[in-house]
């Protein structure tokens, strides 16, 4: 039912954990289910050098925010799309339509986190 790679990131997250260091930090919640998420970025010279997540709510939420730290980690914010992102995360973590929630939660948390770019 669910891909390995989303098992992994949901049973397993990387980069879990607010770190003592960071340049950008920006937060999402979904008020009708509840998740939140917050990322922490460590960015110089518009390259994102430290992805730090701390995310509560579902498996689902959880897997999303794992994923994307992992995927965006030494990538460029010019390099960045937004809706390309969001479907390959759609598309790599196979994910359901009930599931696109928690795809919205991440998307909103790293535009609160590219708002005020500080190198």
């Amino acid at each position: 039912m669910f891909s390995e790679l989303y098992k992994n990131h949901a049973q397993n997250p990387k980069n879990f954990g607010k770190p003592k260091n960071f340049t950008n930090f920006g937060e999402a919640e979904n008020p009708v289910c509840g998740d939140q998420t917050t990322f922490y970025l460590t960015i110089q010279n518009e390259k994102i050098l430290e992805f730090f997540h701390v995310t509560e709510g579902c498996a689902g939420s959880i897997a999303c925010a794992s994923y994307v730290s992992e995927l965006l980690k030494n990538k460029k914010i010019t390099e960045i799309t937004f809706g390309t992102l969001k479907q390959k995360i759609l598309t790599e973590l196979e994910l359901s339509n009930t599931k696109k929630h928690c795809v919205e939660l991440v998307e909103k948390a790293l535009e609160e986190t590219f708002k005020n770019i500080k190198n």
